[in-house]
């Protein structure tokens, strides 16, 4: 009679001769593995694309003899860049030219090709050039998608942890630290290095710029061959960063003390503009505030008066059509009225020639956010206002 431990040795002996019939099965059924040839294949075109764009910047370099390890550096505002983070902006200025050129050979409606390299304070790089989806104003900056691609970056980096937010540190990672900004024009050539309007009004609203955002692009001294690096700071394009505020006194305006920085004096100076023109600036501004005020549906009340180059004054009121949106701020609507005037009274002349440049605005109102953010970006545009005005 067979005992439990005999039909104990018994199962196990049958067990054993099942998983060895099993592996034999599996060695004889079972593929071995074999790699995917596109995995290398893939591999080696990322390499070769790689070099491709090495060799291309530094074809780039070669033809316009930009040397990154003596490039100097410009910046009013002090900024100093180390060898290394010349070497590292060049380069991305170069990778910003280099694509701004190839989506030239795609074409836009409008066609102008802008690019631009963006770094975020955790040192992630975002490239990216404009995109214009119609004939209208639909359309992505390159600033803004080089913002886009360096937080898709970022975020795709961090560890997925969905009970606990990201921490205060992290978060200050995706401010950004630096824009390079370029074009599809040859290097050589000065070209417009400002951000558009649209972008400046945009940089100011959002939680990832700030105002130390290092706003880089190259720049050639004239009738020579030697270029350089210009940092400025953001706040430099949007000097009104965080200080607007209600400009309704009480009392008659001759009576208010008048302050003026050093440099607006200098400015002063330059535009023959004295201290009585401003008085008489934003008595037409609370004139034009007093006879329209409560108009507005969004409360958002606010007058402005223009002082143009050829001695014109014009004036204009906050105009909203509801109670959060479409909201034309009084500096913009009085800058565009004398073009539209006196510019053009037939239709005729080149807008660039005949628009007068603003020389002195005067803001009188309710509103608490004056100058408008909305404003400031085209304010600080050349051909409508710029850092003199």
């Amino acid at each position: 009679m067979a005992t439990i431990r005999d039909i104990s040795f018994h199962r196990q002996n049958l067990a054993l001769k099942s998983s060895a019939h099993s592996l034999s099965a599996c060695r004889h059924h079972v593929k071995p593995f074999i790699p995917n040839p596109c995995f290398g294949a893939q591999s080696q075109a990322s390499l070769a694309k790689s070099s491709q764009e090495q060799d291309e910047i530094e074809q780039l370099r070669r033809q316009y003899h930009i040397n990154p390890d003596s490039i100097p550096v410009i910046s009013s505002s002090g900024v100093t860049l180390s060898r290394q983070e010349r070497r590292q902006i060049v380069n991305k200025l170069m990778e910003a030219h280099l694509l701004a050129l190839k989506s030239r050979m795609l074409g836009n409606y409008s066609g102008d090709h802008y690019a631009s390299n963006l770094q975020l304070e955790n040192g992630t790089w975002g490239l990216a050039a404009n995109i214009e989806m119609a004939y209208d104003d639909r359309h992505f900056c390159g600033e803004r998608a080089a913002l886009q691609s360096a937080i898709g970056k970022a975020l795709q980096q961090l560890p997925l942890n969905t009970s606990n937010p990201i921490s205060e540190r992290q978060k200050a990672g995706f401010k950004v630290k630096a824009l390079v900004l370029t074009n599809s024009n040859p290097l050589d050539e000065n070209n417009n290095d400002t951000p558009c309007a649209d972008c400046l009004h945009w940089f100011e609203s959002n939680q990832f710029f700030s105002p130390e955002t290092d706003i880089i692009s190259l720049r050639k001294v004239p009738d020579s061959g030697t270029y350089y690096l210009y940092v400025r700071k953001l706040t430099e394009l949007l000097p009104f960063w965080g200080q607007r505020q209600v400009s309704l006194p009480n009392g008659r305006i001759q009576d208010l003390p008048l302050k003026i920085t050093p440099l607006a004096r200098a400015v002063m100076t330059r535009q023959h503009l004295n201290e009585p023109k401003l008085i008489t600036l934003m008595e037409h501004a609370k004139s034009r505030y007093e006879k329209e005020a409560g108009a507005n549906l969004s409360g958002r009340d606010t007058a402005a008066a223009i002082l143009l180059d050829n001695g014109q004054i014009s004036t204009a009121k906050g105009i909203d059509f509801s109670r959060h949106r479409r909201y034309i701020p009084p500096d913009l609507s009085a800058a565009i009225q004398p073009y539209l005037d006196e510019c053009h009274p037939e239709g005729k002349g080149d807008p660039k020639e005949t628009r007068p440049k603003i020389i002195a605005i005067g803001y009188y109102g309710s509103d608490a956010d004056t100058p408008s953010y909305a404003s400031l970006g085209y304010l600080a545009q050349p051909f409508l206002g710029g850092p003199e005005t």
